[in-house]
């Protein structure tokens, strides 16, 4: 005979997971049911909640311990007639004589009564049970059998007041076991379904197993809780949810009429407008619709009220899609009939227009399109729309069959709607096919496509064929800023030193605009362009002029100039002003929420986590870059893509270290264009290698990166740290002398753009260098430095200064003070979750006390008794020193894992030392900042 643990729980995963508590107890139930113990287990739960498999498997489970099993599973109350018997006397009295209803259930059931315990009897919507049902449940509560296991299922929210009584009084064990929602991992492990995909499904199913189930194939689109419509989700519905749905959907003619009338109107609804819909008494309708809210198919909240909405989505989205099409599509035609005699705005009725206007219908054409020109409305709505008038009204002449200004409103749904591609098709279409302003704009916007794209060059050479001369208007006023202004972008991004002069005749042309976002939008790309060339623009001063008229903007304003933020934000990231970045990046991607613009999420995200990087937030700068390069590949923007990448690969250097950093860049450098984004990439890449000590070229490969020694490539206010970047790649090769040019070039940018943080990033510089020759002044340098970097809220690059100032103070015999540094080390690095700096204060400390502990101090310098390594030997300590495993040294040196292991033995006997740590700490001398 089988065991109860012959039928675990994982079995059976994705049904039961999150379950196990539920089916203990049934185990339970039916072990004590083995020594005449009864017990009585109430499973309440919502409607899709997994009751009922619930208790199938618990009638598997009794059957496996050889129980007899009797099942009341359905959903009408018919299906409890076969109770009655098993209550009523064979005439309907209790007369002397007569055996208790106690001995009639045991009679019934004494053929299957096995030798284990007495039966299970399983009793499914214990709610809808008739009067005789729920007298005999009482009856075997308050007396059971012995052995008796009596499980129960029920909504918990139509619990009767006869079941309550009936479940009042209990003798035995009794256990009330609420079916809970399960959490987002078991919605992850019940359907499969990555992190990102199962916390949206758990948002929109909340945690239900039959509603979760149904959105399993659903796209990301339409798993945005914000973006999802009940057509979506009806064409995905799996037909297992239809299956359990239908029973229930299963109403009345009249009754059916009006849950389909509701769910063409959509998941929440004015009730006042079904009975126009389906030609009904106010009265009679208000009737019906009291009895669906009866059925649980439709619900009544009191803060809602008078609308109405159905259960869930998923029933509406089943209900919609049990619809025959043509009654669908004379309802969607009365809807829209209805709303726009009542006097809703267009988009109102927009959706039903475009779900029953049929060709020709140019009234619905119009409607359709001023719809989709209202503010706020989803873009992938405006797309729907306008793809639908164009298809009303056709125009033989134009590919997108839309009038060339239509076609740009189109192209502008289509690329805030994430579709690039093929909104860049449409403006290249009507950019052919138009002429004088038309043309203009067609291109302007095709050039804001290609720099989204990543394609800056190519929308800066578009542009220049409309405004070959910074210095000339040839176009209308608002226009000329408009071409001006997007020149100055793109030149900025393409490293054009024309664009500070564009960036000026758009302010000039423009500034006399009215509206504060038009003036937030001219100032900011006068601030970004003075941000990449040289300028004479006050970044500063004109920043603050943005900043104050985009928060004088209202969201409805930027949500057509969404650009006025991202610029912000960026150009106060490139000014060390992160924390004002953050708040400008999460403005922009609330109103980009709202207003359904995914085309600049992955720029937005991009920014977010460099910004939090910067001060130390290393697991949000994490999460934005991931969710940034998730958004840019499902939208297909490969250079965003890589450019997210880029940047979450800056985040793991720090967490994990340069050798994961570079496992993880290396798969997008191969592919980046040569491009602003390219070449951030590019440097990013070269600096792990370096940082790797991969050092075959990389200096070579970094300067290329950077656009040749002047650097540029290189925004103007990141040039100081690039230089000085350049100064310790040369320090580390033994050159001396070119580290000290690179470092005087990075003092020279850094007076140009006058930063606090870059400055500091060049003081460290200096530093590091003096570190050879003048330990003082390295470490007066690096306490000036980290002391910069802490007033600016930069601590992880405060942590790399005091590291450096603790080796310097090493180097000085002054231990107490140097402890006290790495200490401020340890906590910054516990607090960020840095364990690259944490790693290497302990290497640091270990040093320290070494020295500290040796008698006969030694100044500066290498130790007289360092022992002589091969060039291998000491490229793995080199590797070893990064954090690297042995597999990893392996991989990077091109050999195996046992070579590795076999030179650190002999590295071990000349050091006499026996650790990995001890091997480092004694390697190191007081001149060496790597970690």
């Amino acid at each position: 005979m089988a065991s109860l643990d012959d039928d675990p729980e994982g079995a059976e995963p994705a049904s039961f997971v999150g379950r196990a508590p539920l089916l203990a107890a049934a185990r339970r139930a039916v072990t004590a049911a083995a020594d005449g113990t009864s017990t009585v287990l109430e499973l309440p739960g919502a409607p899709g909640i997994g009751k009922t498999a619930l208790l199938e498997r618990c009638g598997r489970l009794a059957r496996a311990a050889g129980l007899s099993v009797l099942s009341a599973v359905g959903r009408a109350p018919a299906t409890y007639a076969m109770l009655a018997p098993l209550w009523r006397s064979h005439d309907g009295a209790r007369g002397p004589g007569r055996r208790d209803p106690r001995s009639r259930l045991l009679a019934a059931l004494a053929a299957g009564h096995s030798r284990r315990g007495g039966p299970m009897l399983l009793v499914d919507d214990a709610h809808l049970a008739d009067a005789s049902s729920l007298e005999l449940i009482g009856e075997l509560v308050r007396n059971p059998p012995a052995g008796l296991v009596l499980v129960l299922a029920y909504r918990l929210a139509r619990m009767s007041a006869p079941l309550a009584a009936a479940l009042a009084v209990t003798s035995g064990r009794h256990e009330r076991l609420e079916v809970p929602p399960l959490s987002v991992v078991e919605v992850g492990r019940m359907l499969a379904q990555p992190c990102h995909r199962a916390e949206r499904i758990h948002t929109l199913g909340g945690g239900n197993p039959l509603y979760s189930q149904a959105y399993r194939h659903l796209d990301d689109d339409c798993l945005d809780p914000s973006r999802h419509q009940p057509v979506d989700l009806a064409e995905a519905l799996p037909p297992e949810v239809v299956r359990v749905l239908a029973p229930e959907l299963a109403l009345p003619p009249t009754e059916r009429a009006v849950a389909e009338a509701a769910a063409v109107l959509g998941v929440s609804f004015d009730p006042t407008l079904i009975a126009a819909m389906c030609e009904l008494d106010p009265q009679d309708c208000q009737d019906l619709t009291d009895r669906l809210v009866a059925r649980e198919v439709l619900r009544a909240d009191l803060h809602e009220e008078p609308a109405l909405r159905f259960r869930h989505p998923v029933l509406c989205a089943a209900v919609y899609r049990q619809v025959p099409p043509g009654r669908r599509r004379t309802l969607h035609a009365t809807a829209a009939r209805v709303l726009r005699e009542l006097g809703h705005p267009a988009p109102a009725y927009a959706d039903h227009l475009a779900r029953s206007a049929r060709p020709g219908d140019t009234d619905a054409a119009r409607t359709l399109l001023s719809a989709a020109g209202h503010p706020f409305v989803p873009a992938a709505d405006t797309v729907r729309w306008l793809s639908v008038a164009a298809r009303l009204a056709p125009s033989a002449s134009a590919r997108s069959g839309l009038p060339p200004a239509e076609g740009l409103h189109l192209a502008d749904a289509l690329v805030r709607a994430g579709r690039v591609a093929d909104g860049r098709g449409v403006l290249q279409d009507v950019a052919a096919r138009s002429d004088g302003d038309v043309r203009a704009e067609a291109v302007l916007a095709q050039a804001r496509v290609e720099r989204l794209r990543g394609q800056s060059r190519l929308g800066y050479t578009l542009l220049r064929d409309l405004m070959p001369e910074p210095h000339t208007a040839p176009l209308p006023g608002r226009l000329t800023a408009a071409v001006a202004a997007e020149l100055a972008i793109c030149g900025a991004l393409a490293g054009e030193r024309e664009a500070a002069r564009y960036a000026a005749l758009a302010r000039r042309t423009g500034g006399a605009a009215g509206r504060p976002v038009e003036a937030a939008w001219f100032g900011v790309v006068s601030a970004f362009a003075a941000c990449y060339v040289p300028s004479t623009v006050d970044v500063t001063a004109t920043v603050a002029d943005a900043t104050a008229a985009a928060d004088a903007s209202t969201d409805a304003e930027l949500s057509t100039h969404l650009d006025v933020l991202a610029l912000l934000g960026w150009v106060e990231l490139l000014q060390g002003r992160e924390t004002r970045a953050i708040r400008h990046f999460d403005r922009a991607l609330r109103i980009a929420t709202t207003a359904r613009n995914d085309v600049l999420v992955p720029y937005l995200r991009s920014g977010r986590s460099c910004a939090a990087r910067q001060l130390g937030l290393l697991d949000q700068a994490r999460a934005d870059a991931v969710e940034a390069e998730r958004y840019a590949d499902r939208l297909e923007l490969d250079t965003m893509h890589r450019f997210a990448r880029i940047m979450r690969t800056a985040v793991v250097y720090w967490q994990d270290g340069p050798a994961a950093a570079l496992r993880l860049a290396e798969p997008v450098v191969r592919s980046s264009a040569d491009d602003w984004f390219g070449s951030v990439v590019q440097r990013i890449h070269a600096q792990m290698r370096d940082e790797c000590a991969d050092r075959a070229n990389t200096l070579t490969l970094l300067i290329r990166a950077c656009g040749g020694t002047t650097l540029r490539a290189v925004d103007v206010c990141h040039r100081p740290y690039w230089a000085a970047t350049l100064s310790g790649a040369a320090r580390r090769r033994g050159d001396v002398e070119e580290a000290r040019r690179w470092v005087q070039q990075a003092e020279r940018h850094a007076g140009a753009c006058d930063l606090p943080g870059q400055q500091a990033h060049v003081a460290l510089a200096r530093a590091r260098i003096a570190m050879a020759t003048d330990l003082p002044a390295a470490a007066a340098g690096a306490a000036g430095a980290a002391e910069a970097f802490a007033q600016l809220g930069w601590p992880l690059e405060e942590a790399a200064a005091r590291l450096v100032h603790a080796k310097a103070l090493d180097g000085l015999h002054d231990w107490q003070a140097a402890e006290a540094s790495l200490a401020q080390v340890r906590r910054i690095a516990e607090a960020c979750g840095a364990r690259i700096l944490h790693r290497a204060s302990i290497s640091a400390q270990s040093r320290l006390l070494g020295r500290a502990g040796r008698a006969g101090r030694r100044t500066a310098g290498p130790p007289a008794d360092m022992p002589t390594l091969t060039r291998r030997e000491r490229e793995i300590v080199q590797l070893i020193a990064t954090g690297m495993s042995n597999s990893e040294a392996a991989e990077r040196l091109y050999v195996t894992v046992k070579t590795v292991e076999a030179h650190l033995t002999r590295i071990f006997r000349k050091v006499g030392v026996s650790s990995r740590s001890a091997l480092i700490a004694s390697m190191m001398d007081p001149g060496t900042d790597e970690y």
